[in-house]
């Protein structure tokens, strides 16, 4: 699984699905939805099926923003972060 940003958002707040072995692109401006977690940031939110056990690989990237990843439960506690590691 591997995630960028390059594309507008048509819903902002709405996760947006991805599936294993897949690139999805989006972008950020000032309608984007604004983060649940870092106050006073913008956040594009993706949801996928997984299983327990399942190893995923998780990649974000901008030639120009500072990214910060999340990967969140379905209760929405955070099971991992990571803020721009190679």
């Amino acid at each position: 699984l591997t995630l960028s940003v390059n594309r507008p958002f048509s819903d902002a707040c709405a996760p947006g699905a991805i599936t294993y072995n897949s690139t999805t692109n989006s972008s950020l401006d000032s309608r984007s939805c604004r983060s649940r977690i870092r106050i006073g940031a913008y956040a594009n939110t993706y949801g996928f099926q997984g299983r327990q056990g399942d190893r995923v690989r998780l990649v974000l990237t901008s030639p120009t923003l500072d990214t910060y990843l999340y990967l969140l439960n379905g209760a929405g506690a955070i099971l991992a972060e990571d803020d721009d590691s190679d």
